[in-house]
């Protein structure tokens, strides 16, 4: 085996196709990091030449990446438009997981769709198209109360800054509610 540095009168190779004069198709390099399972190596790859750079900016790209390493994630119902910054949130989103810094918490109690869902402190306020609002402690998941829409769902939820909440509900009428006098 040689291992010889190569003289001054050597000939250099060139690179067979140009990048800066012949860029590659956004639809070839794709389908190439479509091959690399690393997301890593796709940013390296993108980094090994001015030209190839599109990759981070490519929303189909990362929206693959995201539905491959995160397939029952919420970007998953909706098409996402931020590509690499949503698979980057949902890795240290899984990251803080693993560690115990976040926890997964699946609250039961609307017999229904929720509809929205507001917090206001360690609260969490969702109402549902079952014609209830709750209210849950964050930190144990307990339903603390449940409100009675009557007839008709709330579908808007604003809280206000002094303990208040407002809901606007389906037979066009308006509640507003206190936490001081419900908690």
């Amino acid at each position: 085996m040689n291992l010889s540095i190569p003289s001054a009168n050597s000939r250099i190779l060139r690179p067979c196709f140009d990048f800066i004069d012949n860029p590659l198709p956004i639809d070839v390099l794709r389908l190439i990091c479509f091959f690399l399972d690393n997301p890593k190596d796709v940013v390296h790859f993108g980094l090994a030449n001015r030209c190839l750079t599109v990759l981070f900016s490519d929303v189909e790209l990362w929206n693959a990446f995201v539905h491959k390493h995160f397939p029952f994630s919420y970007a998953k119902l909706e098409l996402r438009r931020e590509g690499l910054s949503c698979y980057k949130r949902l890795t240290i989103i899984r990251s803080n997981i693993r560690s115990g810094i976040y926890r997964f918490q699946t609250l039961k109690g609307h017999q229904h769709h929720v509809t929205r869902l507001e917090i206001w402190g360690r609260k969490l306020i969702s109402s549902s198209y079952d014609r209830t609002i709750k209210i849950w402690d964050l930190n144990s998941g307990k339903e603390l109360q449940t409100l009675e829409q009557g007839g008709s769902w709330s579908n808007n939820i604003t809280i206000v800054n002094d303990g208040k909440f407002v809901f606007s509900a389906e037979d066009y009428t308006i509640r507003i509610w206190d936490f001081n006098n419900l908690l």
